[in-house]
Formats: C-alpha cells, sequence, structure tokens
C-alpha cells in the first residue's frame, strides 16, 4: 500500500521551554484565528534511520537546504505489538516539505529488538523495491516517541500541533536494553503546517504568540542527547 503526497507546505516550528504545556494550549486557543481540537490526543511513536556518517543528522544541522530523513511512524503504545507502522521519506527544500508514506507490516518491540528485526519488516513489506533498497542502506540511530494534540483554525487552512513527554532512545544494533534514554518532560514543541499559498497570512497567527520561531528537529536533539 502506498500513499505519496508530492505537495510542498511550511512547516514552521516552536521550541518553548519556559512555559507550562497547558499555558501554550490556552495561548492557541485564544488565537484570533478560532483554533479548534482537530483529533484526540495520542502517542507518536517515531524510529529514525541513518547512514554510518550519520548524514541526515549533519544536513539538518547544517541547514542543507535539500534533505531527506526515513523513520518508521506508529500510534498507541511504544513497545509491543506494532500494528499499521508506516514508513515516511521526510523531504525537504529551503522552508517548505512533503513526504512519501509507506505501510509496513506488523512487527514487535521487545527485550529481543535489533537491527535485523527492522530490515526483516523492510523487506517483508509490500512496498517498492527501489525503497526498500534506499532504507537497507541506513541503519536505525534513534527512537523517539510524545504525546501529540492537534488544532485546526475555524478555515481548515492551519494546523497547530503541541508535543509534550519527549523521549529518546538511543537504538543499539543487537541487546537493546533501552538504558540509553532521555525523557524531557518540560520542553513543548508547537508546529504549524500550512499551504504555500497561505504563507501571507501566517502573521496574523504568529504575532499573536508570544514565543520565537525556532530551528527544531527531534531527531537532531536525540542525537545530541542519546548519543555520547
Amino acid at each position: 500500500m502506498e500513499n505519496n503526497n508530492i505537495d510542498y507546505r511550511y512547516e514552521r516550528k516552536f521550541l518553548i521551554t519556559d512555559m507550562s504545556f497547558r499555558k501554550v494550549e490556552k495561548i492557541i486557543q485564544l488565537n484570533p484565528v478560532n483554533f479548534r481540537k482537530l483529533y484526540p490526543e495520542r502517542t507518536i511513536n517515531n524510529i529514525y534511520f541513518d547512514n554510518h556518517s550519520l548524514e541526515s543528522f549533519h544536513d539538518n544541522v547544517d541547514g542543507t537546504p535539500k534533505r531527506e530523513k526515513i523513520r518508521i511512524r506508529w500510534y498507541g503504545d511504544k513497545f509491543g505489538f506494532i500494528s499499521k507502522p508506516i514508513l515516511e521519506i521526510k523531504k525537504r527544500n529551503n522552508s517548505v516539505g512533503t513526504k512519501e508514506q509507506y505501510l509496513l507490516n506488523s512487527f514487535n518491540i521487545d527485550d529481543g529488538f535489533n537491527e535485523n528485526i527492522l530490515s526483516q519488516l523492510i523487506l517483508m513489506s509490500d512496498i517498492p523495491n527501489i525503497i526498500k533498497n534506499k532504507v537497507l542502506q541506513l541503519t536505525p540511530k534513534l527512537f523517539n516517541s510524545y504525546e501529540r494534540k492537534y488544532f485546526i483554525s475555524f478555515d481548515k487552512r492551519f494546523r497547530v500541533t503541541i508535543d509534550k513527554n519527549l523521549f529518546y532512545m538511543k537504538i543499539m544494533p543487537h541487546n537493546n536494553n533501552f538504558f540509553h534514554s532521555l525523557l524531557d518532560s518540560k520542553s513543548t514543541v508547537l508546529e504549524i503546517k500550512y499551504d504555500m499559498k497561505d504563507d501571507k497570512d501566517i502573521d496574523i497567527i504568529t504575532n499573536n504568540f508570544s514565543f520565537r520561531l525556532t530551528k527544531n528537529s527531534k531527531y537532531v536533539t536525540g542525537i545530541f542527547n542519546v548519543y555520547e
């Protein structure tokens, strides 16, 4: 199963460390574009892939205009039986981005979790061979998880997400014991997503925020924090 999205959009991020999650949520709800809740709150989990030289990591840190990030994403429990995971290839072109999505087979994350399990997952899933080969040249580097709330403006042009309880874990080649991990319960990540044509109106939203636009990548943050 394949679902490709070729439309580029803006994704503006704010890393907030000096304000409670509840207060951030209140600021969103008071915004003049009348944000309302879009989906129920849910937990998002990701496994990020990179090559041995961490090319994706360095491209992000260096601000390389055109770059890719590959991850497996699922919703709900972090560990155990993982149902309906999705392979995502996120593509960035300067300030805008898009992503390709491919449905994967189910798999398990437990004490025996290792790189080989993910390699077999990619090989056995019904995805294009060119995508399989791309992913199999990489290795899993980082697991992360967070709780997300979703909002949408009254005119449905702008979506906002806010994330809390950011969890990061280093992925080892074998015998993952989940010891190399970090929980950040103080930070909130806010993201605004919208079509390129609506960029002219973004100030209506951001002028009512008391926090500043920042460069933020959960993958970069995780690598910095769980790798020595």
